[in-house]
């Protein structure tokens, strides 16, 4: 029995592992299915992602039924084991009676005994076979849970004072034998300052605000603020200095007023709409069917791309964080609707440091200072109107994005 105990539990831990792996990629499918389910119609990919599921659904359901066949095979195990077992005791006991070896009471007790193990090595059985079952799932999750953190949270300051932000000669390569994502890159942005980041596709932009949030790790130069690396900060502790906008807002499933009050849940309902109002969202939110009360489904699937990013910006602006970053987070917003929004920031900025990374440059003409990213190093910085005078890729692109908008306007 225990041999073959042995031989089960090492087929089930194998073809739990399998269905596991397979039952992994079909929930990939279904959920990729899901979320691009609007592409696959308007290209006519509906039956082959039919045809794809049924595939993985057929090698998880035959993964799974192998496991279970596996773990079938436990009773009958048992069963022929133990009347086996019950055979050879009758039968050598009857011998050894017979020859005045043994008694009967002792040859009875002896199977009764052995009857009475039935349903233990019944349970012995079930037992392993769920041990099995959580090894595999477990191998599964251990490369995760064993897996070292990017970043190392090794810093020991726990507060963060406003002040001066400065980038030292930071050089970034997202692989070893990867072109340089920023090469060189020095700017410094005082207290209360506003600083824009302007670039083509690919220049940079954006890698500049995830070394600040610390989403990698500092590979050549540093970033100071308040005179200290931000190493030398808790990864919570600078993290809660920084309000941050990505380009793709992400919103919960919960009501406009939860999502908008997520890093402040004590907030007033006062205090949800003033920043709403300062995000430019707040019309829309009241012509919502419960107004802040209106859940926004998964992603905020009930909101537009413009409606997701102001209430991201109200969300970041309610954070009342010293420094506030915005990654191109007025790409979804009309030009109106942007210079509405800029102007409220200017008003309401209380000596709170911004950055703002934009691809249209009307989003930064009235920073302080900004920097034209080319390849990863900065190729033109200054203010809007020193950088107009310079003629350069800054000076070009700002006539383009002119000529066009007047061209929309017609």
């Amino acid at each position: 029995m225990a041999w073959a105990f042995s031989r089960i539990a090492k087929y089930i831990h194998h073809h739990w592992d399998e269905a596991l792996k397979r039952f992994g990629k079909l929930n990939n499918h279904v959920q990729e299915t899901l979320t691009g389910v609007r592409t696959l119609r308007a290209l006519g990919l509906e039956a082959r992602s039919d045809a794809e599921l049924a595939q993985l659904a057929e090698a998880a359901a035959h993964s799974s039924f192998e496991a279970q066949r596996g773990e079938a095979a436990f009773e009958p195990v048992v069963g022929v084991s133990l009347v086996s077992a019950t055979a050879i005791a009758l039968t050598v006991g009857g011998y050894l009676v017979w020859h005045g070896q043994l008694t009967i009471g002792a040859l009875t007790s002896f199977n009764m005994y052995l009857v009475q193990l039935i349903w233990p090595m019944f349970a012995a059985g079930w037992v392993l076979s769920l041990l099995q079952r959580g090894s595999a799932a477990w191998q599964r999750l251990q490369p995760v849970l064993d897996a070292a953190p990017d970043v190392a949270d090794g810093g020991d300051q726990t507060e963060l004072a406003p002040g001066a932000l400065v980038f030292d000669n930071l050089t970034f390569h997202y692989t070893e034998d990867a072109a340089a994502a920023l090469r060189q890159v020095s700017v410094d942005l005082p207290p209360g300052r506003t600083l824009g980041v302007v670039g083509p596709t690919g220049s940079g932009k954006s890698t500049l605000l995830k070394l600040l949030l610390r989403q990698y790790p500092l590979q050549q130069g540093a970033i100071r603020w308040d005179g200290a690396d931000i190493a030398d900060y808790r990864l919570a502790t600078l993290r809660a200095a920084i309000s941050w906008v990505p380009q793709e807002a992400f919103l919960f499933s919960a009501t406009v007023a939860e999502n908008i009050a997520l890093a402040r849940p004590e907030a007033s309902q006062a205090d949800i709409e003033r920043v709403a109002r300062l995000a430019a969202v707040h019309e829309d939110i009241l012509r919502l069917p419960k107004g802040y009360q209106t859940p926004v489904g998964e992603k905020g699937v009930a909101l537009s791309g413009g409606q997701r990013q102001r209430v991201a910006i109200a969300r970041a602006l309610l954070a009342d964080a010293p420094l506030l970053l915005l990654d191109d987070a007025l790409s979804a917003v009309d030009t109106q609707t942007e210079t509405q929004i800029l102007q409220h920031l200017r008003e309401a900025r209380r000596g709170r440091s911004v950055i703002i990374v934009s691809h249209r440059l009307s989003a930064v003409a009235d920073a302080d200072h900004i920097i034209a990213l080319h390849h990863g190093h900065i190729a033109e910085q200054g203010s809007h109107e020193q950088l107009l005078q310079g003629d350069g890729w800054y000076a070009s692109q700002w006539r383009y994005q002119q000529l066009e908008a007047s061209l929309d306007a017609i």
